[in-house]
């Protein structure tokens, strides 16, 4: 539990350059991306591959998520993936409830040594993972999960591991770039987040797979309005996506895993199998009664790479 307290303990833990391949949350898709980060500051992505995302770039400093779209030539603003993560400890207990945790042989990755840790689930339906962080420095050089196979979401190519922190970063953007705040409000009280959406959102009390709720969120349009919850159980992240307008949201090409009695939409996506994410969302969409339409996988078309 040592070497996860110490890359848990800072989102940004050391000051690197790397090339990485990763897995989008969103949609699953890999991607090659450039990476920096400055430890207890912030870091900066930048999307080498595919091309369709290439030269799509991200800068995060905990607070706020600044995403650089050049085709569109616009910046776009929106809370921080760090602000709907768990914090420390209660991380470090979540993750004694529902796994055990054990230390496997050292591997070599991107020619660095790293210690790997194994995660293996209480929940038989939930995936092995296995992380392997490097030995000298809080920084996550592999993850992987393991169900039926091994899948790589996070693959470290090369790195650098830097004296002290790197310039602030920027984006360099040219003079007539547009930035525009995203629609995201992080919501704690059940009434705001129903007057915003239309209907009163779902939150079960009882979560299956030790999940537990880390943040609440609405995010969409103000005219077609989405209401999240990001869950984990520690390790895995889960969000869960629901809204009223079914017609609007298809239009975007999603359709989703179910909906409920009274014409709510629900959707679940992250790091887990998909029966999983699909019994996520059927319990969200039980909570008021009635018959749920169970409508399979959860189908979209991102344009994005989705960070989660």
């Amino acid at each position: 539990m040592v070497e996860l307290k110490r890359l848990y303990d800072d989102p940004f833990g050391a000051n690197v350059v790397t090339i990485q391949r990763r897995r989008s949350p969103v949609n699953r898709s890999t991607f090659l991306a450039h990476v920096e980060s400055s430890k207890g500051v912030g870091a900066k992505i930048t999307i080498l591959e595919p091309v369709s995302v290439q030269g799509m770039q991200y800068i995060d400093d905990g607070e706020t998520l600044r995403s650089y779209m050049p085709d569109l030539s616009t910046i776009y603003l929106q809370v921080s993936p760090q602000k709907v993560r768990m914090g420390g400890e209660e991380r470090m207990a979540a993750i004694r409830a529902n796994y055990r945790v054990k230390l496997l042989e050292p591997v070599e990755v991107a020619r660095r040594k790293a210690t790997v840790v194994e995660l293996r689930p209480r929940n038989p339906k939930m995936p092995i993972r296995r992380l392997a962080i490097d030995a000298k420095e809080a920084f996550l050089l592999r993850s992987e999960v393991i169900d039926d196979e091994a899948e790589k979401w996070v693959d470290t190519v090369k790195v650098t591991f830097l004296s002290s922190r790197p310039a602030p970063f920027s984006f360099h953007e040219p003079r007539d770039t547009t930035v525009r705040e995203s629609f995201v409000k992080l919501v704690k009280d059940g009434k705001f987040a129903m007057a915003l959406l239309g209907f009163e959102p779902r939150l079960p009390k009882k979560l299956p797979f030790g999940l537990r709720v880390v943040a609440q969120q609405v995010s969409g349009s103000e005219s077609s309005p989405v209401f999240s919850v990001v869950l984990s159980d520690g390790v895995a992240t889960v969000t869960v996506s629901q809204w009223k307008n079914k017609k609007n949201r298809e239009d975007q090409n999603e359709r989703p895993m179910a909906v409920d009695a009274f014409g709510i939409g629900f959707t679940a996506y992250g790091d887990v199998p998909d029966d999983v994410l699909q019994q996520v969302a059927k319990t969200f969409s039980e909570q008021f009664g009635g018959e749920t339409s169970l409508l399979g996988s959860w189908e979209r078309a991102d344009s994005g790479i989705g960070l989660g």
